[in-house]
């Protein structure tokens, strides 16, 4: 299954379908973005290059790791270079990298530049990401788009000076919302109808939603059997409505009906039925001993 929402319309009775969660099994999540709060030292040098990593996930749910190195051009301006991925259990080249997609060609970089307090300038391509390719896997191709701040803010990418004595990346947060494959866990439902698949890997996903039908006239349906009932034309035409919407009213998932029953009366009837089965068996105890009676005398 895959991240999609399986949302069912509720427009009439032939849209629904009945709710099968033995279909649900389990699930990955591909990487659509990369988020980055990490500092370039504005103490290095011109040409100096430093690299990190960051870890994707494909559509399958496997991790592939990313090189990314970064070179100083001059004050304030950086290029971020990106290595082809690499599958991270086998160490294997697993995809093509293409940091700019509307660029004739295979690009691998993106240009980053400071304003002379540390936030972002610029970036080139404006908006920073990357498409893969051709994963080895057999995944789906990924296009992923780069959190690395907010031009004229330092929410993301900044450049002030290195807190080491030797100039170096500095790194407070690196994250992506991929995950690897997760088996279904848990199914819960709540007072709007909708049905949710939690899954191991932290992934909750919506799978259904469940309608309500009302009726102009309720009382005119036809009693089947307990609380069920069925539609006629004394109830009216039916009209399907999410759960909270009009008169339809809400859903209370993992609760019991209370019963219908009068205890009251109940009781009336288990108390009258006691007494006739007294009654009945005082006229057999009486029919016996009047036969044990006769068989004496004719002895």
């Amino acid at each position: 299954m895959t991240s999609e929402m399986f949302y069912r319309e509720v427009r009439d009775l032939n849209s629904l379908e009945p709710i099968d969660v033995n279909q649900i099994s389990g699930t990955a999540q591909s990487t659509t973005e990369v988020r980055f709060d990490m500092n370039l030292p504005a103490d290095a040098a011109n040409g100096d290059t430093f690299g990190n990593s960051i870890e994707i996930f494909d559509a399958l749910g496997v991790s592939h790791t990313i090189s990314i190195t970064w070179t100083k051009n001059a004050a304030n301006s950086w290029t971020a270079t990106f290595a082809d991925p690499i599958q991270t259990t086998t160490g294997l080249t697993s995809g093509t990298i293409d940091t700019d997609p509307l660029t004739a060609g295979v690009q691998t970089s993106i240009n980053v530049t400071f304003n002379g307090d540390g936030s972002i300038a610029s970036f080139t391509p404006a908006s920073p990401g990357f498409d893969i390719t051709g994963f080895t896997t057999g995944a789906l191709n990924s296009s992923v788009s780069l959190d690395w701040g907010t031009v004229g803010q330092t929410n993301g990418l900044t450049q002030f000076s290195s807190n080491t004595t030797n100039a170096g990346l500095e790194i407070y947060l690196i994250d992506q919302d991929g995950v690897r494959f997760g088996q279904l866990s848990e199914i819960t439902i709540d007072e709007t109808g909708l049905v949710t698949a939690a899954f191991e890997n932290g992934v909750r996903l919506p799978v259904y939603q469940i309608p309500i039908a009302t009726f102009p006239n309720p009382g005119g349906l036809t009693h089947v059997e307990g609380t069920v009932y069925d539609e006629n034309e004394a109830a009216g035409n039916y009209n399907l409505r999410l759960p909270g919407q009009g008169n339809a009213g809400n859903i209370i998932s993992s609760a019991l009906e209370q019963s219908t029953t009068d205890t009251s009366e109940e009781f009336n009837k288990m108390i009258v039925a006691q007494q006739a089965y007294s009654s009945a068996a005082q006229v057999v105890s009486t029919v016996d001993q009047m036969f044990q009676d006769l068989i004496s005398a004719v002895r």
